[in-house]
């Protein structure tokens, strides 16, 4: 016979290094740190917790893992969930560990996780034994449609089996009453404490009835089972009324979720017309942005050409006095010439006169002459001069024709830019006067 001492288990704790953990927390931005604590509660503070690795060691000692439970009689070691919300100060409200639906789903539910149409989903919603559900043949056709449906359907029926009319997990491993396996553990686990066995009940015995009170009791089973059968028929009545329900409502919610997509249908088509529209107005600034800079540069290349033709006609006003000017001078040289000529005749008809009068003419002579080569060189200098002004004047007629050719290139585009804007304002007038 085996003793009825546990014996110790060679288990050790082993506390695993947090230097980098720690080291990483420390470096944590405090924004961080309060969003990290908003979602997981105090679990950093886990970290500054004085773990002692003797008590774990001993109470490891008491753990039976098939039994997920400590080998006590008197109390309990393992934490509530409100336990861990106050140390964690992590709450759970609204974070239930188990979830479920909480209502028979509806079809419209359904339909939406089987990915089939809503209105096939009611036609082949059937009713059989009290209970509502979608018939295996359409199930099965709906899933040789899909493969991928088909095959998860599959998957799910090979973890359930029938067991007499109950549907439960499959698990072929052999099943033993929990109560069996519990007390066979402890027997294992040496647990102290004695399992008490209920006594059979013993069957009463009978009582004698009479035969009116059978007879009571007889009609009153019939009047029951009438009112059972009416109060079935009513509810059978309420059933079919509240499916009648069900389906115009859904028929309602269709209508709506339909009316919905309208709905977001014209507000996506509103705000594309609303962007198109702030396209367009920021095109239309853009020429109108062009349009007065090609004002702009009109008004500049005019302002050039009034300046340029300006100082064309000062220009040619200044020549034309000039070329007069120095025509006057020429006359005046012609004449003085002619002038020296006859003083020359007369000089030489009054050179026989005596030689003192002739050196005077000749000394007379000699002044005309240096004048004349004065005036010629006036002349020249002047001539001189007219040539500049001259090609001045061409040259400001070559600047005068580099300018009208943008003028005359700008022109036309005014009047296209002038056209487009025209063009783009009535468009924007006609999609304004579209809009719902």
């Amino acid at each position: 016979m085996g003793s009825e001492r546990r014996k110790p288990l060679p288990f050790k704790a082993k506390m695993p290094d947090i230097t980098n953990i720690s080291r990483l927390l420390n470096e944590l931005p405090a924004c961080f740190r309060v969003t990290l604590q908003g979602k997981f509660g105090h679990i950093l503070d886990l970290l500054s917790v004085d773990v002692q690795t003797p008590a774990i060691t001993v109470l490891a000692q008491f753990y039976d893992p098939p039994l997920r439970s400590f080998l006590f009689q008197d109390f309990q070691l393992t934490p509530t969930l409100e336990e861990f919300d106050r140390l964690l100060g992590f709450s759970m409200k609204g974070r239930t560990p188990y979830n479920r639906i909480g209502q028979v789903p509806e079809v419209k539910m359904l339909a939406l996780a089987l990915c089939i149409p809503i209105s096939d989903a009611l036609a082949n919603w059937k009713k059989r034994e009290n209970l509502f559900g979608f018939w295996r043949a359409y199930l099965e056709e709906e899933a040789e449609s899909d493969p991928f449906l088909l095959c998860k359907i599959i998957r799910s029926w090979e973890k359930v089996h029938t067991k007499g009319t109950e549907l439960v997990k499959k698990n072929d491993a052999t099943r033993v009453p929990y109560q069996q396996w519990v007390s066979e553990r402890i027997k294992v686990v040496k647990l102290p404490f004695s399992i008490e066995i209920p006594l059979k009940s013993t069957s009463p015995e009978p009582v004698p009835v009479s035969l009116e009170e059978v007879e009571e009791l007889r009609a009153m089973v019939v009047k029951l089972g009438k009112e059972k059968d009416d109060l079935q028929s009513e509810l059978y009545k309420e059933i079919g009324k509240n499916t009648i329900l069900k389906r115009k409502s859904n028929q309602r919610k269709e209508l709506l979720e339909e009316s919905r997509k309208k709905k977001r249908i014209e507000q996506d088509l509103k705000e594309k017309v609303l962007e198109c529209l702030d396209q367009v107005d920021s095109g239309l600034g853009s020429l109108r942005d062009e349009l007065a800079k090609a004002k702009r540069d009109g008004q500049e290349w005019k302002r050039w050409w009034d300046l340029a033709t300006k100082q064309k006609k000062e220009v040619r006003e200044e020549l034309q006095a000039q070329i007069q000017e120095l025509k006057e001078q020429l006359r005046s040289s012609e004449a003085e010439v002619v002038r020296e000529r006859r003083l020359k005749e007369q000089a030489q008809r009054t050179s026989q006169i005596c030689p003192k009068a002739w050196e005077e003419k000749c000394d007379e002579v000699n002044t005309n002459k240096e004048l004349a080569s004065y005036w010629k060189e006036q002349y020249e200098s002047l001539k001189s001069q007219s040539m500049g002004w001259l090609n001045h004047r061409k040259h400001l007629n070559e600047i005068l024709d580099e300018y009208e050719c943008p003028i005359n290139l700008l022109q036309p585009s005014v009047d296209a830019y002038r056209t487009k804007l025209a063009n783009l304002i009535e468009f924007c007038n006609g999609v304004a006067i579209d809009l719902p």
